[in-house]
Formats: C-alpha cells, structure tokens, sequence
C-alpha cells in the first residue's frame, strides 16, 4: 500500500514513524510548507530527507492513501484539489472546525466513503476488546460512561502557532474533546446517529491563559473543556484539562445494569478492569496497542495516542485490502463528533 503524508508535525512524528514499520506500507512522499523544510525537519526526527516533496508530486505517485496533518484552516487547499483522486484520505482530528460543517460536507461529497478519521485510541486492543463485550450484552444495559483526561500541555508560556487558535485546531476542546466524544462513542457500541444532537452541554474555559502574553491578539484557546451528552440511554460525561500540576493520566468508566469497568493509562501502564457477572478480570495494554494478561515488562510509552496508532494504522490497512473490522472512524462519525464540539458550547 502506497501512503503519502502532508504535514510534518504529527504527519512526521506519528504517521510517519509508524508507517515506515508497517511491511505492508511504502511511504510515497511528504509535504511540508517547503521542500526544504520538510527536509529539515525529516532529518532532525531521523528520517530520510529525499521523501520530501511537493504535493504535485505526491499526487503523481498515486497513492492509496493521503494522511492529511496539517491544521485545520490548512486542509481545505489540498482537499479542493482531489477531485481525480480515487484513493482514501486519513484525516486528523478534528476533522473540521465549528465553522462550516455544512459547507465541508458538500465540499466533500465524492470522497466521503473514502474518508477516514484519526480517532486511534480505536486501535487499542484492550478498548475494543471491552466494545465487543459491552455489545454483546455481558454488561447488561450500559447507562453510564465518564471519561477523565489530563495533561500539563498548556502550562507552557509559547506554544507552536496553530495551537493559539480554535480555527487551526488548538485549544483543549479540539485537541482532547475530540478523542475523548470518540472514545466514548466506541466504547458504547452505539453508531453516532444514536447521539441525542438536541440535548449537547459543556463549557470550554482558559482559567490560567499564561500563554497570553505571548500570544497573537486573535488567540482564543481553551485549556479546560467539559461535556455532557446522551447516546440511546446511556449518559457521556466528558472532562478534560491541560493546566494540570498532576501526572498525564487517562481514565474512563462505565457502569451497566450488570457489570462495570474502569480503565486508566498513566505513566506507561494501561490497565482495565471488568466486573460482571462471572467475576473480576484485569486486563493491560501491551506494546503496539496488543492486549495482555499481565502488566508490560517496561513501561509503555507516556502517550497511549502513540501506543494505539500501530493498530489503527494496521486496520486502515486491512480496510483498503477489502478486511474491513468496522474499527476505523468514517467521515459520518467525525462530522458527528464535530457537531457535538460544537454544540457543547453554543450559546442559547
């Protein structure tokens, strides 16, 4: 499968560096602001500079697949000019912004079917593993999911420029709201259509906004977002911080009318524990999103979105090769997840 990259944030440090250790991938090209910094910024992850390019050539490669990086208000110059494109797009998270939902769906109405979202967490084994048990009733009827995330991300006085504005993607409510509305909604097993639009609620806040003083007299971030919503009968209760003192945690639980589970991801250990009506069983996850019995020799890496993406990446391979799970987040689910951002702080 031949893949292409625009973007050399993310593009580079995850899709790249994932898909160089896929056998089933050959890496095609990819593009930055300029060949010459995609060069540099190639070899400073250690990463061969001669798979820099422009996006013509990219185009000229034919790739089976376009990961699309870049931020939000970025995307729209290279998705304009897909028309003869005939492969799949992998775009980042989110996959638009608060304005123009509408407009970005028509805009995309050739290649819908053939676009797929960076939702990776998907790629855990161990959260998909506690999907098919929860679908297959051993839960009974799951009322309840409250997920839990924390980062010092945003402590910091200067941040990398898109991340000053909600309009190229930044601000807690893009970068971790997201994954988190996604997580929620996968762990459910319930399609997003089953999502109550009507009845969204949430607040996005800058309490500590250190960054101020540093920043473009446009930003307008948040580092703290919260929010509710309903899926079938189920409640989703989302909170999310990047000001925290506290140590990079994940954590979510769900409780059904016959069992429970709680899971967190903190400091390179993923653990999962179920209770249902044949007992307690703990579970953890492994290198490359594997699942285990028993806990990691070492510690994983500190981000479990790094730790997932082997596995996401995998299934898109098995998408494309006619083996498709289901895992993948289509473009359905993330205009969804998009409309649910959105709503989660619109004004009455």
């Amino acid at each position: 499968m031949k893949l292409g990259i625009v973007g050399t944030g993310v593009g580079i440090r995850t899709h790249l560096a994932n898909a160089l250790s896929n056998p089933e991938i050959k890496v095609v090209g990819v593009v930055g602001r300029s060949i010459e910094r995609s060069q540099e910024l190639l070899n400073k992850e250690g990463f061969p500079a001669d798979l820099a390019c422009n996006w013509s050539e990219l185009l000229s490669q034919q790739p089976d697949v376009i990961c699309i990086t870049t931020a939000l208000e970025n995307r729209y110059e290279y998705i304009n000019s897909l028309d003869s494109y005939s492969g799949v797009l992998l775009i980042e998270k989110p996959l638009i912004g608060d304005i123009g939902i509408y407009t970005f769906n028509t805009l995309l109405s050739n290649l819908k079917k053939r676009i797929y979202v960076d939702f990776q967490l998907r790629g855990l084994e161990t959260i998909e593993g506690l999907r098919t048990r929860i679908r297959d009733g051993n839960f009974g009827t799951v009322y309840s999911i409250t997920l839990f995330e924390r980062t010092s991300a945003l402590r910091r006085d200067k941040l990398a420029n898109w991340m000053y504005s909600t309009e190229t993607g930044g601000g807690q409510r893009f970068a971790m709201g997201s994954h988190l509305v996604d997580l929620a909604m996968f762990i459910s097993g319930h399609d997003y259509n089953d999502v109550d639009l009507k009845n969204v609620s949430g607040e996005a806040q800058a309490p500590r906004a250190s960054w101020k003083k540093n920043s473009p007299a446009n930003a307008n971030i948040d580092e703290v977002f919260r929010c509710d919503f309903s899926v079938a009968k189920c409640h989703v209760h989302i909170s999310t911080t990047s000001i925290s003192q506290g140590e990079r945690t994940l954590e979510f639980r769900v409780e059904g009318t016959e069992g429970a589970a709680e899971f967190q991801y903190k400091a390179g250990i993923g653990q999962l524990i179920e209770w249902t009506n044949s007992g307690e069983t703990i579970s953890f996850v492994g290198p490359d999103g594997i699942n285990l019995q028993e806990p990691p020799e070492q510690p994983l890496n500190n981000s479990a979105f790094r730790v997932a993406y082997p596995r996401y990446l995998d299934y898109l391979v098995r998408t494309i090769q006619g083996e498709n799970k289901g895992v993948l987040a289509t473009f359905e689910d993330g205009l969804i997840n998009a409309e649910i951002l959105e709503r989660a702080v619109r004004k009455a």
